[in-house]
């Protein structure tokens, strides 16, 4: 399935219809008027989950986040729906969901579309 907006061409697939599914709740939404502030603005590491509630493949992604967010406290973890945020997500590149995109001192220094494997993220997270 395609999404075409002026600003964005979004590929998706696994379409559904329900929640966020587990993991995704538990972690803070941000949206256009705060993205700026708690990421780009950050001295903090801030690993960013983009998703849209229907992706079956977002929601598994979210659960590996979820797992992993415990073991890794100094890193902040957050979600960007791209349905209600198609401007973050053009801002940074954001082609597909599932993606998570990684941010050190308010620079991106990892993009990852797709699913990421929980060892995949946890090494690239270790490596911060």
């Amino acid at each position: 399935m395609t999404i075409n907006n002026p600003e964005i061409e979004l590929y998706v697939c696994n379409t559904y219809e329900g929640n966020l599914g587990v993991g995704m709740a538990q972690i803070p939404l941000l949206n256009d008027r705060d993205f700026e502030e708690e990421v780009k603005n950050s001295r903090n590491k801030v690993a960013v989950h983009f998703y849209s509630p229907w992706c079956e493949l977002c929601k598994k992604t979210g659960k590996t986040i979820e797992a992993l967010k415990d073991k890794f406290g100094k890193i902040r973890f957050y979600n960007v729906n791209v349905d209600e945020s198609e401007i973050i997500a053009a801002q940074n590149r954001v082609k597909g969901i599932p993606s998570v995109l990684v941010f050190s001192n308010g620079e991106e220094i990892e993009h990852l579309t797709g699913t990421t494997s929980i060892n995949d993220l946890e090494n690239i997270l270790i490596s911060l």
